[in-house]
This record gives C-alpha cells, sequence and structure tokens, in this order.
C-alpha cells in the first residue's frame, strides 16, 4: 500500500493523471560483449507516465562463461558470470517508433571461480543506454543497447581471460507489453 501511495503521489505531482500512465512488462534476451557476460535474459518493469518520465526496475543475469585456462602449467576450469539489477529513470520519445534514453543505477554481483579460488563480489554498477521499440496494440517489439560500467576491481583479472569488470557493451531484444 505504501508503494502505492508513493507512486500516486508522484503522478500527481508531476502533473500526469493516472489516466494517462501506462504500466509496462518486458522480457529481455541479449549479448554482453565481454567474458563473464555473454548470453544474458531479464526483466524490467516500470510506469510510463504519458510523455513525461518513464521509473522502473531492471533484473539481468548473463550466464558468462566456463573454459579450461591453464595456472602454473596445470589446467583448471574457469568460470565467470555475472548478474544486475537497478533503477531505471528514462524520458519516452513518440513516434511511430518509440525512443526511450534511460539510465540504470543499480549493483552488479560479478563471480569468478577457478579451482578453490571463489571471487564474488557486488559492485556499483550504471548503465546509460537507449530502447527503440515498434508498438502493436498492446504488445510492442524492439531493442536496447546499454553501456554498462560496473566497478573495476583487480581481483578479477586472470590470464586469458578479460576481467568481467569495468566497462563493456550490451544489447538485447525486448517483447513487451503495457497497460
Amino acid at each position: 500500500m505504501k508503494k502505492f501511495a508513493t507512486i500516486l503521489v508522484f503522478l500527481v505531482l508531476a502533473g500526469t493523471s493516472a489516466a494517462q500512465a501506462q504500466f509496462h512488462l518486458e522480457g529481455m534476451l541479449g549479448y554482453g560483449f565481454k567474458d563473464g557476460w555473454k548470453f544474458g535474459y531479464g526483466a524490467r518493469a516500470g510506469f510510463d507516465l504519458g510523455s513525461i518520465l518513464y521509473l522502473g526496475g531492471v533484473y539481468v543475469a548473463h550466464t558468462g562463461i566456463e573454459e579450461t585456462i591453464t595456472i602454473n602449467q596445470a589446467p583448471s576450469t574457469f568460470e565467470a558470470n555475472v548478474s544486475y539489477y537497478g533503477a531505471e529513470v528514462g524520458l519516452p520519445l513518440g513516434g511511430l517508433i518509440t525512443l526511450r534514453p534511460s539510465v540504470i543505477i543499480g549493483a552488479a554481483k560479478v563471480k569468478a571461480e577457478y579451482a578453490a579460488f571463489i571471487t564474488d563480489e557486488t559492485k556499483f554498477m550504471v548503465a546509460p543506454g537507449l530502447s527503440a521499440y515498434l508498438e502493436l496494440g498492446p504488445l510492442y517489439l524492439g531493442g536496447d543497447g546499454r553501456l554498462v560500467i560496473v566497478g573495476k576491481d583487480d581481483s578479477f583479472d586472470y590470464e586469458n581471460v578479460e576481467n568481467p569488470s569495468g566497462t563493456l557493451f550490451a544489447v538485447y531484444a525486448i517483447v513487451g507489453v503495457k497497460f
């Protein structure tokens, strides 16, 4: 009830009536161009407050990599993956194709494991990006591109493997519904 009241107050303050607000629910499939990221899947949900503002939340898990690497002349299995979550703020720009520049601010959980060594850290993350989608009634299809910036951690540096923390580019296909 408290969340509903907060949203209602914000709608009034933003000058948007509840009838103009639309709830979005999206499924995402994508790819992060760095070891530890690779294939990703997730979801996001939020409110489009007319043409004024988009507020939402997102969660994405990336499957990362699993490969055999050589450490001290001995083969060892190396695994790395990343998941992230956060709040998203954007500006919906309507038209035939709707554009929504936005920024996600949240946390990324970066995990790397080889032999008996496990590094599992949660780092601050910011991800500016752009979503573009074609509306097909209440359904829509589109894409999302993000520059994902995760707090750098040198403990993730391994020979012959990219550090999964730092900066990367990720793209996602979006299937969504609004009501």
